[in-house]
């Protein structure tokens, strides 16, 4: 295989992983419920994110959805000023960016991803399943039918 091809795996893959960091955030079968037992790991909506108009106050906006996501991007932006140093003139990142050792791992982190998504998708359904009862509005109703039958 010519290494040409394989100098630009890496940025490959960090495109890739950021399109699977944008399926755990976006792609949600069932959005997390309030009575969710995941309800409790949401970001404030005092958050930087949210004052910079990044993301939206909704239920997708909780850290298990969001540092994968974030990450993605971060890695993206790593590789990019990289190789635009590389283009600029420094080409003793080629030998790196060929490595094997570089390649592999970089080839794994969008297949976690979407094993993460799945796991995530699986769990957010699970959780938002075991909504507990709330026991005062049956109390209320309870009553009202009391009265009504007085």
């Amino acid at each position: 295989m010519n290494s040409n091809y394989l100098v630009y795996f890496p940025l490959f893959n960090a495109i890739f992983s950021v399109v699977c960091g944008a399926i755990v955030y976006y792609v949600q079968r069932v959005p997390i419920s309030t009575n969710s037992k995941l309800n409790k790991y949401k970001l404030s909506p005092k958050s930087i994110l949210i004052k910079l108009k990044l993301f939206k106050y909704d239920n997708r906006f909780n850290y298990f959805l969001l540092i994968p996501y974030l990450f993605s991007w971060l890695l993206f932006f790593v590789v990019l000023i990289s190789y635009i140093v590389y283009w600029c003139g420094i080409t003793q990142l080629e030998s790196f960016f060929a490595c094997k050792w570089v390649n592999v791992p970089m080839s794994f982190i969008p297949l976690g991803l979407l094993i993460y998504s799945a796991f995530m998708r699986e769990l957010i359904s699970r959780t938002n399943g075991l909504e507990k009862p709330d026991f005062k509005i049956d109390e209320k109703e309870n009553a009202e039918k009391d009265i009504k039958k007085d």
